[in-house]
């Protein structure tokens, strides 16, 4: 990607790249949702710690704070004493993909982070749609809340998930962190202690 480039056509270039590498090849409007959101308001300005896609817990500072540093398939560090990172996009684009949300739906996160991809799913489930985020970690929780404040449709919960009551009729329910069981109710896709977790109202499948 070259380094003379405007926000836009850098989330553009970015999301065709992840039409790619991920692959996403049934639903649109995940490449669509990634060309949109701008990934620098929800990682904060550079220059980004970012970890090797090759070298296991090496992570080196981007050579700039220019944004096409961080519209590759990176994961930024968030918190690097904790170890917290951003997600992998192309791995979230291969799930979201698979899920094939669509506008109206109800969607439950769990580990929003600071809300870069709960800002997909925003966009995946529109306006007429709803997602519930719970974070855990009070500090990303109330980033993910300032972050995600222009989307009236979404509701980060500071807090525990497993805690959650009255929640309403889900449609999905995809979890960004590691969990020991996985509650009922609409399509599921998590990462658990054993592989990752999808399962349906009608079919239950273990995806190592």
């Amino acid at each position: 990607m070259p380094t003379r480039i405007d926000a836009s056509e850098a989330r553009r270039w970015f999301a065709e790249d992840l039409r790619v590498s991920s692959p996403v090849l049934h639903n649109p409007a995940v490449i669509e949702a990634f060309a949109k959101v701008p990934r620098e308001h929800y990682l904060g300005n550079g220059p980004w710690r970012i970890h090797s896609r090759l070298q296991i817990g090496a992570v080196h500072t981007s050579p700039s704070a220019a944004l096409h540093e961080i519209y590759h398939d990176v994961l930024v560090l968030l918190d690097e004493k904790r170890g917290l990172n951003s997600g992998l996009p192309s791995l979230w684009a291969l799930v979201f993909d698979h899920l094939n949300i669509t506008p109206g739906q109800t969607v439950l996160q769990v580990g929003a982070g600071v809300g870069y991809f709960t800002a997909i799913l925003a966009e995946l489930t529109g306006s007429e749609g709803r997602v519930i985020a719970y974070e855990i970690d009070e500090e990303l929780a109330r980033r993910a809340q300032s972050n995600l404040a222009h989307y009236a449709h979404v509701e980060v919960i500071s807090g525990d998930a497993t805690q959650a009551v009255d929640l309403p009729n889900l449609d999905v329910v995809v979890a960004f962190a590691g969990v020991t069981h996985v509650p009922n109710g609409g399509f599921q896709i998590c990462p658990t202690l054993a592989g990752w977790h999808c399962r349906s109202q009608v079919r239950t499948d273990e995806v190592s």
